[in-house]
């Protein structure tokens, strides 16, 4: 009985630090990372946004406000374009015949790049994509200037630390 008490402890101190760092994403603009379909690769949260309202609104190119090297801007379409082209193979048992590992490896190096040339004024997450067979291992990190990953909440968890919230995607 000790050790199932221990373990429950365990759980509800690792979702109050989720909810804590969730709340304070919310203070910041949040920049998310997660290719998509329509040659899509960044999401916009505005300051506010609720933790568990989705990844926000399509960038479309741009950064919110801010504008990004012309070489960031061509890697990270490439690296889009990639995903793209392997996910319209819909009718073929490899769906999606992508080396995971190494996508998110190189998308994980574009996102520090991005990072990098936004500063430490907004937060930028890199998120895999639910066409990832392994999408809840390391589902969402947060990019931080000296290029480590912080783990930030599951869309799972988001959905548990605020039931009542439902998830919104913007634009």
């Amino acid at each position: 009985m000790k050790k199932k008490l221990t373990l429950t402890l365990e759980v509800i101190a690792h979702r109050k630090a989720m909810h804590q760092i969730a709340l304070e994403m919310a203070g910041k603009d949040v920049y998310t990372v997660m290719p998509d379909f329509g040659h899509t690769f960044a999401w916009h949260k505005p300051i506010g946004l609720h933790p568990a309202a989705g990844v926000g609104s399509n960038c479309d190119g741009r950064i919110g406000e801010y504008s990004i090297s012309e070489q960031l801007e061509r890697d990270f379409s490439d690296w889009q374009s990639e995903f793209e082209s392997a996910g319209w193979r819909r009718n073929k048992p490899d769906r999606f015949p992508l080396d995971w590992n190494d996508y998110h490896r190189r998308g994980l190096d574009l996102t520090r790049r991005l990072k990098v040339e936004l500063g430490e004024s907004v937060c930028v997450v890199y998120e895999k994509p639910f066409e990832d067979p392994e999408v809840d291992t390391d589902e969402r990190r947060e990019v931080l200037l000296n290029g480590r990953l912080a783990p930030l909440p599951s869309r799972s968890d988001l959905k548990l630390l605020f039931p009542d919230t439902v998830d919104v995607v913007i634009g």
